[in-house]
């Protein structure tokens, strides 16, 4: 827009008057974006950098996120950058955080030099501060030289005339301790040039003890963000899946709508941190990209639907994800009038039911990953088979649960059947929406008050219940409650052939400065619960021991978190929530807030959510609660044939992977055109060999970084397959050219 100043801009990059950092597409937040937008937010950014400057990015530079995941030491050392930089643990509001240089260690063992100057921003006002700044850094570790950054900051920039008159006369100073300009870069490198191995480990997440309202203000916007994760994932994958059957889609395409969605990441707008008129623009260009990866997926799936030979009204089904997968099949065009039975392959009989919407709805059998399976509709009639679901009065079984409820919709009791084991608590009920104070605060938008020393705002007593749906798929109980100004609807969900419980709600939402959450006390016993984070999972207290664990009443999770003990556990999924807290036996979700600043309309009107309990024998590694959480995040994708076109039977499994605990994420066309790059994380805490096999052959694999960038390996392919070793929660990325 501005040619001649960008052109200033790039002449005082290569004088070395400007410093470039960062090398990210924008300043995200750091804690809410998925593992692979991490990975773009990096390629593209550091991308630019090097075409538009000719600079490769070494410092990570993040001094206004509200917090700082676990697996950034990853993230960042797999795209080039070895350092890291912010002040703003500085802001921590219970305890101070012991370091400002050390070696921040990933969950993977990754290592990052990570420095934290004393401030935000410095005017440069009090040269007496920067005497006891710089003592106190030299206590701390052992060096006599300190970074300082200095300048106006937020809604103001780089320094102005008068702060650089003040750092003239102190320069002047015999008295003052030595001044001089320099860079992040040059103070690295003398870093660099001692011995650090005796630097502490900092080996966690790097939790902001504020601004924890971040991870739930501006709901719809973190839903946009999940959705068009998982759908631009989507796109890419059936894109190469299509690509021999004649969709041709440039890397530039899918950049466009990756850079869409980077955008809305920036620290101030995904966080809900943003004024109004900010959320107008997001949502209206986050739903347009929205819309647009569905148009991709949808062009990709009538492809494989017109290459697949089958029966005219045949269902087709395609796996999406890295496993095999059993899921809900919901369909809106598939006719239900018509259809009276419904078989699989094999030509066994499948239950379906026809909802309350009149759509179409069926549990499949297992579909291979990233593959296709095709259900024929029948307008003879079915033979019946057995369901295990059934209910009385406000009790509801399947084969794996018997589920009673109270009269104000809340959970009494829930068995498993399995386990012949009581899962709630005893003397409290489950799924109990809790209503708190949430404010005044002059933050709003930023900060969550710790709610066990909130007041609690009682419920409508105005309950109703009623059963909606009966049928051989699913029992459907509905729930309606309105809380002070609000309403809710909520779905509870029953399977009979699925050992998960949905909850479908949506609220009509009217409240100011109070908070949402839903609990479950549960009869599990564990000093730790685990959280999913990006590309990984991380454990948290579940106690007030010691301040670290106070300061830690409202924590990000992506979307599962568990609490398990040695035999036993229950999990909690979510398709578009980030805060939770697990305090003792409770497991709570934040659901929606009221806040009124900066943006006075904050979260006002309709949402919709789905959360789903999944209790399972063992831990959550044993149960496999990161499939689950994916399941239902990104369910079996279906078409309806129309006609009998077609000369394959099936579109077989792309890529396999035999490893349980290793979730292959991303499979995308590589950004230079040769070949396909697939990027895989081990989720559970595990080490091994991981086997990947695909249906085709491969002609030459080789691994890469985040970047693309070929690193040198022993890997070799043999025919069809491939194997590596991966370290416990390990991110990898190869590129492949397949035959």
């Amino acid at each position: 827009m501005f040619p001649d100043v960008f052109q200033r801009i790039q002449q005082s990059v290569q004088d070395g008057r400007w410093e470039l950092i960062g090398g990210m597409w924008v300043e995200p937040d750091c804690n809410l974006i998925s593992g692979e937008s991490w990975t773009r937010q990096l390629l593209y950014g550091k991308r630019y950098f090097k075409e538009k400057f000719g600079v490769d990015i070494k410092i990570g530079w993040n001094p206004d996120s509200f917090g700082y995941n676990w697996n950034m030491p990853q993230f960042y050392r797999d795209a080039g950058i070895d350092a890291f930089i912010t002040q703003k643990i500085g802001w921590n509001d219970t305890n101070m955080f012991p370091y400002r240089l050390f070696w921040w260690q990933g969950p993977d063992s990754s290592k990052l030099l990570t420095y934290f100057p004393n401030n935000y921003v410095n005017e440069i006002k009090n040269p007496y501060s920067l005497v006891d700044w710089l003592r106190q850094f030299e206590a701390n570790t052992g060096f006599k030289k300190m970074l300082v950054l200095y300048g106006v900051g937020d809604h103001g920039g780089g320094p102005d005339l008068e702060m650089i008159d003040r750092i003239g006369k102190l320069k002047k100073l015999d008295v003052y301790p030595n001044v001089v300009y320099g860079t992040a870069g040059e103070y690295l490198e003398w870093i660099r040039s001692h011995d650090l191995s005796d630097l502490p480990v900092w080996d966690d997440e790097l939790y902001l003890q504020t601004h924890r309202g971040t991870y739930t203000t501006q709901a719809k916007v973190k839903k946009y963000n999940r959705k068009l994760e998982i759908l631009l994932r989507n796109f890419e994958l059936l894109s190469v899946i299509a690509r021999p059957f004649g969709m041709q889609v440039a890397a530039r395409e899918f950049e466009a709508l990756w850079r869409v969605l980077l955008l809305h990441q920036f620290h101030d707008d995904l966080p809900g941190s943003s004024i109004h008129q900010v959320y107008e623009d997001t949502l209206n260009e986050l739903g347009t990209a929205i819309q647009k990866a569905q148009e991709g997926i949808d062009h990709a799936l009538d492809k494989l639907v017109e290459k697949i030979a089958a029966p005219e009204n045949s269902v087709l089904l395609f796996n999406p994800l890295s496993f095999p997968h059993k899921g809900v099949v919901e369909m809106d065009d598939a006719d239900p009038v018509e259809v009276r039975s419904l078989r699989d392959d094999d030509g066994n009989f499948i239950p379906f039911q026809i909802t309350e919407k009149n759509s179409f709805l069926f549990v499949s059998n297992e579909v291979a990953p990233f593959a296709t399976s095709v259900y024929r509709t029948s307008r003879a009639p079915s033979a019946n088979k057995p369901s295990s679901l059934k209910y009385s009065g406000l009790t509801f079984e399947n084969r794996f649960f018997k589920l009673e409820l109270n009269a104000d919709g809340t959970i009494r009791s829930l068995v498993d059947k399995r386990n012949n084991r009581e899962i709630i608590h005893e003397s409290e009920a489950a799924n109990v929406m809790e209503l708190f104070q949430d404010g005044p605060d002059t933050e709003a938008a930023w900060n969550v008050h710790d709610t066990f020393d909130r007041r609690q705002y009682p419920l409508n007593d105005d309950t109703t219940i009623e059963v909606v749906e009966t049928g051989p798929v699913r029992l459907v109980v509905r729930v309606r409650r309105t809380f002070r100004s609000s309403k809710m609807k909520q779905d509870i969900i029953l399977y009979d052939q699925l050992d998960r419980i949905d909850f479908k709600t949506w609220f009509n939402w009217q409240e100011r400065q109070v908070l949402l959450k839903v609990a479950f006390p549960v009869q599990v016993l564990s000093k730790k619960a685990t959280y999913e984070i990006q590309f990984g999972a991380i454990e948290r207290s579940t106690h007030r021991n010691f301040p670290i664990d106070q300061a830690q009443f409202e924590v990000c999770g992506h979307r599962w978190i568990d609490l398990s003990e040695a035999d036993y556990g229950v999990s909690l999924l979510n398709d578009c929530k980030y805060g939770f807290d697990v305090k003792r036996n409770k497991l709570r979700i934040t659901l929606l807030r009221g806040s009124d600043m900066p943006d006075p309309t904050a979260d006002i009107g309709e949402h919709e959510m789905v959360y789903s309990l999944y209790p399972h024998h063992g831990r959550w590694t044993d149960a496999l609660t990161v499939r689950k959480a994916l399941e239902l995040n990104n369910p079996l994708l279906s078409r309806v044939k129309r006609n009998e076109t077609g000369t394959i039977q099936k579109i077989t499994s792309l890529f396999s992977v035999s490893k349980p605990s290793v979730i292959l994420d991303t499979v995308k066309p590589a950004e230079d055109g040769r070949g396909i790059i697939v990027r895989l994380y081990e989720a559970h805490g595990s080490r091994g060999q991981v086997p990947i096999t695909t249906h085709s052959t491969i002609k030459s694999v080789e691994a890469c970084t985040a970047l693309e960038n070929k690193i040198e390996s022993d890997i070799k392919a043999h025919n069809n397959s491939f194997e590596f070793q991966i370290k416990p929660f390990e991110l990898r990325s190869f590129r492949i050219v397949l035959e």
